[in-house]
């Protein structure tokens, strides 16, 4: 038997479990919690037998492993996603605003010096 301590998801908590099968950091399981309902935890580090025995604690048993690659793949596509269409709402904001200003200095003599205030310090940031 191998142990392991695991940190329960919901609540929080570290406890001391076995299981046969060889796990590593971050493995994410299912355990029986006080009420015997099942509990995902992740785990936190592999342990000894020797140390296991010096937590005078009774083990819990891994029921199971989830297997969470495909969904934190598919969570990882989705952020980038999102950051890039911000990054593009971004410029797609900038050029309109730019554009207005064209628009707008010759015509207004304020707006000319923003619009060249503007690009003189949007040069400086690409350098």
């Amino acid at each position: 038997m191998k142990h392991y301590i695991v940190r329960e998801i919901e609540s929080g908590r570290e406890v001391l479990c076995v299981s046969e099968k060889s796990l590593k950091k971050d493995d994410y399981i299912v355990i029986a919690s006080y009420e015997d309902l099942p509990v995902t935890a992740v785990v936190v580090e592999t342990i000894s037998h020797y140390k296991a025995i010096r937590l005078n604690q009774e083990p819990e048993i891994i029921i199971d492993t989830v297997n969470v690659k495909s969904w934190l793949e598919q969570r990882e596509e989705e952020v980038a996603k999102s950051v890039l269409l911000s990054k593009m709402q971004n410029k797609i904001s900038e050029i309109k605003m730019v554009e207005t200003l064209e628009k707008y200095a010759g015509r207004d003599p304020e707006m000319l010096s923003l619009l060249n205030e503007y690009k003189g310090n949007h040069n400086h940031d690409e350098e």
